[in-house]
């Protein structure tokens, strides 16, 4: 990573560890649900790759419908916290 990669990665990484999240506090998005039904139809063997996955919001919803998710950030925080969710939530009884 170039110096304002470093920066960037930092700053999100200090902000994940101070509990400063505003941008994983929001509703479900009704777009997910358009992604998924046009990847179920035209692409049911697609594999995901979400760039900046944070705390797995998205990964983990989309991963629910049967897809391979792969989530990748640069805040290690968030990465543990996305594992963390992902087991929790695979736990769950249907």
């Amino acid at each position: 990573m170039d110096n304002r990669q470093q920066e960037i990665a930092r700053r999100f990484e200090e902000q994940y560890r101070r509990g400063i999240t505003p941008w994983t506090m929001h509703p479900p998005e009704p777009m997910v649900g358009r992604f998924v039904t046009f990847l179920k139809e035209r692409r049911p063997d697609a594999r995901i790759l979400d760039i900046g996955c944070g705390n797995g919001w998205l990964s983990i919803q989309v991963a629910q419908h049967g897809f391979a998710v792969w989530g990748i950030d640069a805040s290690e925080t968030a990465i543990t916290r996305a594992i963390r969710e992902s087991e929790r939530r695979s736990r769950r009884p249907n």
